[in-house]
């Protein structure tokens, strides 16, 4: 399907990938995809422009791996991406970090491919975030309230301590807070 109607009329922060499935290799544990994207859009997923033959990376950060929807991909570049097989998917992404207009993006692919859906693929990406950076204010207070409370346990434990002092006889003998008032 011929997709340059609709990608040439993205507005200018939209980064067009177009993303798919790397042939059978047995040897490989993991799934690996292609994508093909211009240098100013790799470069925005933080992945270097390969110069010519497709190279092989690990995609290490939650943008890369939410476009790619995997961990292994053969990254090449190119301007050719718009013409997509039915195995292969466009993936839109902003170039300058701001949040793309899902609506106007809808009525151009309307208005150009007719029958197309621009839709997210989830939004993990941004609640896995938030769930992250919640969960590690949580795991940081805990950790400061516990030590606060073993601190103050054992500090208590001390002057338990302090105050029962063994005497000559075997017993015990408690002090108050006063050195002059003993209980024996």
């Amino acid at each position: 399907m011929d997709t340059d109607p609709f990608v040439e009329a993205l507005p200018g922060n939209a980064g067009v990938v177009r993303v798919g499935m790397v042939d059978g290799n047995e040897q490989l544990q993991q799934e690996a995809v292609r994508l093909s994207a211009n240098c100013t859009t790799l470069e925005a997923l933080e992945l270097t422009c390969p110069a010519g033959e497709a190279e092989r990376v690990t995609l290490t950060t939650a943008r890369q791996r939410y476009v790619a929807g995997a961990f292994l991909a053969d990254v090449t570049a190119g301007d050719n991406v718009f013409w997509v097989s039915e195995d292969q998917t466009l993936v839109l992404i902003s170039l300058g970090g701001s949040d793309l207009d899902i609506n106007q993006l809808q009525t151009l692919a309307s208005e150009r491919i007719p029958g197309a859906v621009v839709g997210l693929r989830s939004e993990w990406i941004v609640s896995g975030v938030d769930t992250l950076l919640k969960a590690n204010w949580v795991i940081t207070l805990a950790i400061v309230g516990l030590t606060g409370v073993f601190v103050a346990l054992a500090g208590g434990r001390r002057r338990r301590a302090a105050r029962l002092e063994p005497s000559q006889g075997g017993a015990t003998r408690a002090t108050t807070a006063r050195p002059d008032c003993a209980v024996e």
